[in-house]
């Protein structure tokens, strides 16, 4: 088996910010990574949040002041919302009464699921920490859902398939590959939707077989619901629809009611499906546990992989477990260092991974097509 044969790619969120895709299209916005996600938050955004911002406050975290925002990053606040929730119970109970006033006269109708608010056996530690969740999910999904190419910009996720020969420039396949996701946004998917035979997960129309190029998305996606009846669905055509139009269209998805409005997004941390899927989602983890398991057995299928803007994180090692799949294969790596204790640094953290690293690409996305069509083919 050449090394052409069957490429897996794995992207990061480098890869989003090298995409060409950009925060409402405008060049000089590009999307957020882990560490700076927070930077730019417009404070206005607080007010759809309030359960995340009681939280914030409590933990003395000041995510919607610039001047005083701390150095926080998604995944250390999602972190803190699941660890610290027992400590901030205090003088909280007239935020839960708040929310509860607002309930029916607000847009917040649709983002907090109204039984965990009224269940008494929630404490409210607990409430408060779900809610803070649900909100920083609808926060997230507030910025991505915004990422555009800019007028007659570069889609790069199309450029990369197309450089290496993979598809034609009619969006035709010319040689099978697949890809691992480990990101929220749906610019992959946007770029590669004209192909045939392509396999999207979770789509349960068709039956994954080796004839379809897969996609699979490991921390969910924006654009993923899941509905009573424990399946996860991607909303209409891959686009994401607000929650007030979701709402409205939910028996054309599907005849069964959606059981919550927020997206299917699984957090980054150690304990993600212990900590994400409470009591009763038993049949969506099974289905998260099928996709990790179809996203092994895909590395373990590879002919080589090539892994791009992904930083190799301490914290997901659900990740690594994975990365191990690879055994021996060839990888080629892809990430945007200038600093050369930088670049030691990172390749020593992905020779910890990866049995077999044959070459790095410190360019960043844009910059390593050549290479990579070079190093597949030679």
């Amino acid at each position: 088996m050449s090394k052409f044969d069957f490429p897996v790619f794995i992207f990061g969120a480098g890869a989003t910010i090298g995409s060409g895709y950009y925060l409402g299209g405008d060049p000089s916005k590009k999307p957020p990574d882990n560490e700076n996600f927070f930077k730019e938050l417009d404070p206005k955004l607080q007010n759809s949040v309030p359960a995340l911002k009681a939280i914030c406050d409590a933990l003395n975290i000041r995510l919607f002041e610039k001047k005083s925002n701390p150095e926080i990053s998604l995944e250390m606040l999602w972190n803190y919302i699941y660890i610290t929730r027992r400590y901030v119970a205090e003088n909280l109970t007239s935020i839960v009464s708040m929310l509860n006033s607002r309930f029916k006269e607000s847009k917040l109708t649709g983002q907090y699921p109204h039984r965990v608010l009224v269940n008494p056996k929630v404490g409210l530690d607990e409430k408060l920490s779900r809610l803070a969740e649900i909100d920083l999910i609808y926060l997230v999904w507030l910025i991505l859902r915004s990422l555009k190419i800019q007028a007659n910009g570069q889609n790069t996720y199309e450029k990369l398939f197309k450089e290496t020969d993979l598809i034609s420039e009619k969006n035709e396949l010319k040689r099978k590959f697949a890809v691992i996701s480990f990101n929220y946004d749906i610019c992959l998917e946007e770029s590669l939707k004209k192909l045939d035979n392509l396999f999207y997960y979770p789509n349960f129309g068709i039956k994954y077989t080796k004839d379809f190029i897969p996609i699979f998305k490991l921390h969910g996606s924006l654009n993923w619901k899941h509905g009573i009846d424990g399946h996860v669905r991607p909303t209409d055509n891959y686009e994401i629809i607000n929650e007030e139009e979701f709402i409205a269209k939910g028996q054309e998805l599907f005849p069964q009611a959606w059981k919550d409005y927020v997206p299917m997004i699984i957090p980054p941390t150690f304990f993600k499906e212990e900590l994400f899927f409470r009591t009763g989602q038993e049949k969506v983890r099974r289905h998260f546990t099928e996709l990790w398991r179809q996203a092994y057995q895909l590395v373990r299928e590879a002919s080589c992989l090539i892994i791009i803007g992904y930083s190799f994180p301490e914290a997901d090692p659900h990740a690594r477990w994975l990365l191990k799949a690879a055994g021996d294969r060839l990888s080629f790596i892809v990430n945007k260092y200038c600093d050369e204790k930088d670049k030691r640094k990172y390749e020593n953290i992905v020779k910890s991974c990866l049995n077999k690293v044959d070459a790095f690409c410190h360019e960043g996305f844009d910059g390593c097509f050549k290479e990579i069509k070079e190093w597949i083919n030679k």
